[in-house]
């Protein structure tokens, strides 16, 4: 038991080690980006970030990690005792090879799942939220706030869109304000919802300093030439009323206090199974994160049974039928997960590994 483990070991660390660092080259400018917004010429503050946002982001990943690990783990750890008959020899002094390290397997799996689960519900959702809060707190909106072409600008109540973007100017500009009116303020006021189309217009960013009792302001200054402004007529309910201009002024706070809500993969568990009978998105994503804690169960039944097929055959084989059985598993969640069925993930996995078993046995 201690040498099967200490080379299980060695696989599985291995994996994880690959497998972290595929991730990793998917998202380091970003997290590279988020760093140096944050510390700006600060060496010291840079290096703190990164370490942050990079230890942050593997928890983020953790449970995509430990079980395409766990898969590799086992199947090159049986095919090396395999290749160097291991196997052979214990079998020879009458210890039933295939029964004792399937069961080892299954509580190498239980194992896995216990330590999985936290990770899953818990720990890794709130690890992406942390990252959102970190990039929120890092944004400077008066440096890095701009207008993309043919994308809406959310600015709270606010929305902004642009057709073609040079600079600060804009061309083919919608202005839309979904800010319902006080019944406290007077009819015509700033704030009842409107509507601004124009062909032409300017913006820039503008940030005053805070002052005593007042904390500092950040505002999109946006002025429109020429346009049409639409909005509702409270005399009248039901219609809108419409006027031309020659030139549009705004000033358009934006919000640099509200801190960023969590989306469906930044709540936990507990969150969603408390919207869970109002919202399928929530049902779904739950399902997903249960299939995922109890993956690891059935990877080790799979590849145990695959791995005991493939007989006395290279390790560098046992590598390649590991790469293949992973794309098989994330074809099988993409797959189950697309139609909605994401319980049926793991179990779809399993009669797979049945039916490659069976095949390897014929040959």
């Amino acid at each position: 038991m201690r040498a099967y483990l200490k080379e299980f070991l060695g696989n599985f660390g291995l994996g994880v080690g690959i497998f972290s660092l595929f991730f990793f080259f998917g998202e380091s400018s970003k997290l590279f980006e988020m760093a140096l917004l944050v510390a700006g010429a600060n060496g010291i503050i840079f290096l703190r970030s990164l370490g942050y946002l990079y230890g942050q982001y593997w928890m983020s990943v953790t449970f995509f990690v430990v079980p395409m690990s766990l898969l590799l783990g086992v199947i090159l750890t049986n095919a090396r005792l395999q290749e160097d008959r291991e196997f052979l020899a214990m079998e020879s002094v009458g210890v039933d090879i295939q029964r004792w390290t399937m069961g080892f397997l299954m509580i190498l799996g239980a194992v896995f799942c216990a330590s999985l689960y936290p990770l899953v519900h818990q720990i890794g959702p709130q690890s992406r939220l942390h990252i959102k809060q970190f990039a929120f707190h890092g944004r400077n909106p008066s440096d890095n706030l701009r207008v993309e072409p043919k994308t809406w600008l959310d600015l709270e109540h606010t929305q902004l869109f642009a057709e073609e973007v040079h600079g600060p100017a804009l061309r083919n500009v919608v202005l839309y304000s979904n800010q319902q009116r006080k019944e406290s303020q007077a009819p015509g006021s700033e704030d009842s919802p409107y509507k601004v189309t124009g062909k032409n217009a300017v913006y820039r960013i503008i940030a005053e300093a805070p002052q005593e009792g007042r904390p500092a302001r950040v505002q999109l200054f946006l002025r429109i030439f020429p346009g049409t402004l639409e909005y509702p007529d409270l005399s009248r309910p039901g219609h809108v009323t419409a006027c031309s201009f020659s030139s549009y002024e705004n000033y358009i706070p934006i919000n640099t206090d509200q801190m960023p809500q969590p989306g469906i993969r930044e709540k936990s568990s507990a969150q969603l199974r408390a919207k869970m009978k109002n919202s399928k998105d929530d049902r779904l994503e739950l399902e997903s994160r249960h299939s995922l804690a109890f993956s690891p169960l059935f990877l080790c039944f799979a590849c145990g049974l695959v791995s005991f097929a493939m007989g006395r055959r290279s390790k560098g084989f046992g590598f390649g039928l590991a790469l293949a059985l992973l794309g098989l598993y994330w074809i099988s969640f993409v797959l189950f997960s697309s139609v909605q069925q994401p319980w049926a993930i793991n179990w779809a996995f399993t009669a797979a590994g049945l039916v490659i078993f069976q095949t390897l046995k014929r040959y």
